[in-house]
């Protein structure tokens, strides 16, 4: 299948606080199709899908912090994403006190599969984004692998590449990952990190094994790749702009 490719608005987060229309207008003219939120810069949802038709742009998903998912906030939520028009919301990290001990991610697991029972009715999916501790043990249990053990197979599970690599993770057990999780990897945050320099990088200049991932990626069930920049080495938009070439490179390669 081809890939969808879209941006994660945190990238350029000080950016769209300044002005998010042409914010959003330069990134559609870089080519990118969707955008992934991170905060939605107090907008009514109908005013952003507004501003997103407009600058020809699809609300791919948000990263919602899990707060907004429990209690009587949970319903505000729903609605706010289906008036926006999101598929999904990916829970993007989780407090100290939610991941410390084995017992929290149990906790978490089964939160993450009580949300996911009731999203179909809703229309949308729920997720959860990787980041370095996940691939940190936590007693017997390391918890990106536990998660993909025990939820639901429609959680998404929004393996974020140089988090991986952060967390220790090899460049052939990427590979690995990808193979085994295929369809729970209906998004994947693309970005790059080298292990030199212990830092995120351009993508294409860092430890990523790029061709060989994508390639996975592509005959599995990976619809979007998100890119997300973190490191700029000029300015949010030109770092942007310098990974997307890479990446749009890359993937005329396979």
């Amino acid at each position: 299948m081809g890939f969808r490719i879209a941006i994660q608005l945190w990238s350029v987060r000080e950016e769209c606080s300044r002005d998010l229309e042409a914010t959003l207008r330069s990134l559609g003219s870089m080519g990118f199709e969707g955008v992934e939120f991170a905060g939605f810069y107090g907008r009514e949802a109908g005013e952003l899908r507004k501003i997103l038709e407009g600058v020809g742009l699809k609300a791919v998903s948000s990263h919602i912090p899990y707060v907004k998912l429990v209690g009587e906030e949970f319903h505000r939520t729903v609605e706010y994403a289906l008036e926006l028009g999101l598929k999904s919301m990916i829970i993007p990290s989780l407090p100290k006190e939610m991941r410390s001990t084995r017992t929290s991610w149990i906790e978490f697991s089964n939160m993450l599969n009580a949300l996911s029972d009731q999203m179909p009715s809703k229309g949308l999916r729920i997720g959860y984004h990787s980041h370095d501790y996940d691939f940190k043990a936590v007693g017997d249990l390391i918890p990106w692998h536990y998660l993909s053990r025990s939820t639901r197979r429609s959680v998404i599970l929004q393996l974020d590449t140089a988090n991986a690599l952060m967390g220790g993770v090899e460049p052939s057990q990427l590979l690995d990952m990808a193979r085994s999780l295929r369809e729970r990897l209906h998004s994947v945050h693309v970005k790059d990190y080298t292990r030199r320099l212990g830092r995120q990088t351009i993508l294409g200049e860092g430890d990523v094994p790029w061709r060989d991932l994508l390639r996975i990626l592509r005959h599995g069930g990976t619809e979007w790749l998100i890119l997300e920049q973190e490191y700029y080495p000029s300015s949010p938009l030109d770092s942007i702009r310098a990974s997307l070439k890479n990446l749009l490179n890359l993937l005329e390669t396979l």
